[in-house]
């Protein structure tokens, strides 16, 4: 266990904004871990539902718990608060809704430092439940259990991002010399989702081998009415191209760029499915084929690329054939 005078192995790193129904099983989460050498910075965002003196109440009875009030900023500038304020050489993220598995920091850290790795990634559960706690969705993002140098992550990119686990950063162990050398930060202005997909494209940059791992380790919980995943707001869109953009940097395979270009054309559509105006929806499409090369739409034989899913082979055909209506009327069943 560490003490003042030591510097623990790891940092977890947890924003907390009006999470106080949630917030005690997610701390409990990290203090059960089978690894018991680390600190764990609570970020109070300016909560008002009495978060606070959760917070503060764990790290009277933790000598581990660190709690930092600051003024409501955002989750992207209550991250970068805990990573300047963190002392371990590797930083991990946990949500004030979510929790670990007990033998995440242990798995991730032995990994990252026995494969000598830059980041370590896990895999991740998901479940979509409502205020009342019904569960109505669980699905799991999963990739190998294997250790890539540069190349072969670029070569592997693609299946990467298929698989799910590489768009969230709070399945990954990150090294803070990496962040601090090269200023990495979470984007401040980005405040409705796809933060952690740009953290991870720019910090990815600077790594050197990257080490994943089969298991999932972390439960996210997609809460109807909490989560922003489920909402719709203005620069959702704009965000998502930047976040696309970045992307393309992590590999020079051509059939993936062409992959993640047709992704992120889906990615962009599955994003207007919150609004309920068709005359709104089309003014977003516009602006989408303003800012991204449609014409992969059309040099592509979407049918014969074989590492899409059905789903995806669907969605594309119907925007590519401008089926919108019935695009979204599909989208809306299958949610």
């Amino acid at each position: 266990m560490s003490n003042n005078l030591t510097t623990p192995k790891v940092s977890v790193i947890m924003p907390v904004y009006n999470s106080k129904q949630f917030l005690p099983e997610a701390i409990e989460s990290v203090l059960k871990q089978s690894m018991s050498d680390f600190e764990l910075i609570l970020v109070n965002d300016g909560s008002t539902d009495g978060s606070a003196e959760v917070c503060d109440k764990y790290a009277d009875t933790d000598g581990r718990i660190r709690v930092i009030h600051k003024k409501n900023g955002g989750v992207c500038s209550a991250r970068n608060v805990g990573i300047d304020a963190s002392r371990s050489e590797y930083v991990t993220f946990i949500d004030n809704d979510d929790y670990y598995d007990t033998d995440f920091l242990e798995v991730l850290f032995s990994g990252i430092i026995s494969e000598n790795a830059d980041l370590a990634k896990c895999g991740r559960k998901n479940i979509r439940i409502t205020p009342e706690n019904k569960i109505l969705k669980e699905t799991e993002n999963t990739y190998l259990d294997v250790c890539l140098d540069k190349e072969e992550f670029s070569e592997q990119y693609i299946r990467i991002k298929l698989s799910g686990i590489y768009s969230s950063i709070w399945n990954g162990l990150y090294r803070k010399s990496i962040l601090v050398e090269n200023n990495v930060r979470f984007d401040e202005n980005v405040v409705h989702g796809n933060e952690d997909i740009i953290f991870n494209s720019e910090y990815s940059l600077y790594c050197s081998r990257f080490l994943f791992v089969r298991k999932s380790l972390y439960t996210h919980f997609y809460r109807i009415g909490h989560s922003t995943s489920t909402k719709f707001y203005d620069d959702q869109v704009s965000t998502r191209i930047q976040a696309l953009n970045m992307e393309m940097n992590l590999t020079q395979n051509e059939e993936s760029k062409n992959i993640i270009a047709l992704e992120g054309i889906r990615e962009c559509f599955r994003l207007l499915l919150p609004i309920k105006e068709h005359k709104k929806r089309l003014e977003y499409i516009d602006y989408i084929k303003r800012n991204m090369d449609f014409n992969v739409l059309k040099k592509n034989k979407i049918l014969s690329a074989d590492l899409l899913s059905k789903a995806a082979k669907v969605d594309l055909i119907l925007i590519k054939n401008r089926a919108y209506r019935l695009y979204f009327s599909l989208r809306k069943v299958m949610a």
